[in-house]
């Protein structure tokens, strides 16, 4: 197990992934009330990409790290931020139930 957590902090960068998924899950949860699943899409791509710059010219952070890194935090959101909203209420319209 600590072999498999080692080798991923190689590829993964957890604070950009905590970031990225704490951020967009504030933003849906206090400004959009009810957003679709092309607003969280597009608000996760904005989000991932300021923090990507951010990330790259300050804490220097490799490109493919970001990119491996956002795919983790759009999983991440979805496995584990969305059942949370939907636990606490936030409606998430995605036209396929969790309303």
């Amino acid at each position: 197990m600590e072999t498999i957590l080692t080798s991923l902090q190689q590829y993964i960068n957890i604070y950009y992934t905590a970031t990225v998924t704490l951020i967009v899950f504030g933003i849906l949860k206090y400004i959009f009330k009810s957003p679709t699943a092309f607003e969280k899409r597009l608000i996760s791509i904005i989000i991932g990409l300021i923090f990507g710059f951010v990330w790259i010219y300050f804490v220097k952070t490799s490109l493919e790290i970001i990119i491996l890194s956002f795919t983790v935090s759009v999983v991440l959101y979805d496995w584990i931020i969305k059942p949370v909203m939907k636990i606490k209420g936030v409606k998430y319209n995605n036209g396929k139930g969790i309303v």
